[in-house]
């Protein structure tokens, strides 16, 4: 029997990856924008053979869009927009994490959307929601646990997901949310436990003087 790994870059036969994190220049509230911005990332990641590329929160629409969170055409362009992502990472050989709002039984979620092999995977809603100081996701987004469906439109939804990669012995992504990690027993650390052998924490957190090296250390935990 031939070895799965044979073909497989040198590094990546030693238990690595190359994954890549994007904060691309988008506009708010301008979805086919934005994934014309994220496409032009992702043939450029593909080229350079990264195989986990992860993008802001919300970057389908961009994070401070608002009440404008609720319009139903903002939606709908989010959506559509990561339907044709999805549809061209098939030549990727990537797992792409893509965030959007998403409507769910009368509900507004922050999700983040795995896409890969030519189609969604996967949507993880986000846990914690911030809701003090600059922050008040709450006013738009309701917390993963009051999801009470496994699928969203066709795809696995739930907190709890991992995605394993068929091609590449090893690769399982958790996904968590911006503040997700700030909480006392972060969904990372559940899915580490699970299995998880990367973790990406999408995230479109404001820069504030201290808050990079808090943020680091959060990680290092």
């Amino acid at each position: 029997m031939s070895d799965p790994t044979q073909n497989l870059p040198e590094h990546e036969k030693h238990g690595f990856v190359r994954a890549a994190v994007v904060s691309p220049e988008l506009r708010v509230g301008d979805a086919e924008f934005n994934a014309g911005v994220i496409r032009a990332e992702m043939k450029r990641l593909s080229g350079e053979g990264c195989r986990v590329a992860v993008f802001p929160e919300l970057c389908l629409t961009g994070y401070s869009c608002a009440d404008l969170f609720y319009l139903p055409t903002l939606q709908k362009q989010a959506l559509a927009a990561l339907r044709q992502l999805a549809e061209e990472s098939s030549y990727s050989g990537m797992l792409t994490v893509l965030g959007l709002p998403l409507a769910v039984d009368g509900r507004l979620y922050n999700m983040a959307a795995v896409a890969g092999a030519g189609r969604v995977l996967g949507f993880v809603p986000k846990t914690f929601l911030p809701n003090s100081g600059e922050f008040y996701e709450r006013r738009w987004f309701s917390p993963a646990h009051t999801l009470g469906v496994a699928e969203v439109e066709g795809v696995p939804a739930g907190a709890d997901l991992l995605f394993e990669a068929r091609d590449l012995p090893g690769l399982v992504l958790g996904v968590e949310i911006c503040e997700d990690l700030w909480s006392v027993i972060p969904p990372s650390s559940h899915a580490a436990l699970a299995g998880a052998t990367v973790l990406a924490n999408p995230s479109a957190s404001n820069e504030l003087l201290g808050k990079a090296p808090y943020r680091r250390n959060l990680v290092l935990q």
